[in-house]
């Protein structure tokens, strides 16, 4: 099994959580000799203290860069890992072509999933219905108005 990052992209709400923890299941039950082969990380991880989700817009940029550090640990330092899953919005290529640059140079395959359809009008309203962290609906609008395909 060659290894394999995933970028998942969606709109705040679409399911990426949903789909990367499903996503490292998959992995894990094909190779079931070696729990712990696969990551997932995630920008929300950063928000979260004593089991509790709190954003913190001031805290974006140093959430972002800790995890791309996190990931690139991941991506180089730790030789067991056969797949590293990036659970973020990522809804403009800025946001992740670094991951994708990091992961091509250290020899990795790179698979982006989009989750949802985030351009789709009445995927924009379940995403604001069912969003886990209380996103503004405005913000999720806005998201997807952005958002490139």
């Amino acid at each position: 099994m060659k290894r394999t990052v995933y970028v998942c992209r969606g709109l705040s709400g679409s399911g990426k959580s949903t789909v990367a923890k499903m996503l490292k299941q998959h992995i894990e039950s094909i190779e079931p000799s070696r729990p712990g082969s696969c990551e997932i990380i995630s920008n929300d991880d950063r928000f979260v203290k004593d089991g509790v989700y709190t954003f913190d817009s001031s805290r974006l940029k140093e959430t972002h860069t800790q995890t791309y550090q996190m990931f690139l640990d991941a991506l180089i330092k730790s030789p067991g890992y056969r797949a590293i899953i990036v659970d973020n919005t990522n809804s403009q290529k800025w946001e992740y072509e670094h991951y994708i640059s990091a992961a091509r140079e250290a020899d990795w395959e790179v698979q982006v999933i989009i989750v949802g359809q985030p351009k789709d009008e009445e995927h924009v309203k379940l995403c604001i219905a069912r969003n886990q962290h209380n996103v503004p609906a405005e913000t999720i609008r806005s998201m997807s108005r952005r958002f490139q395909l």
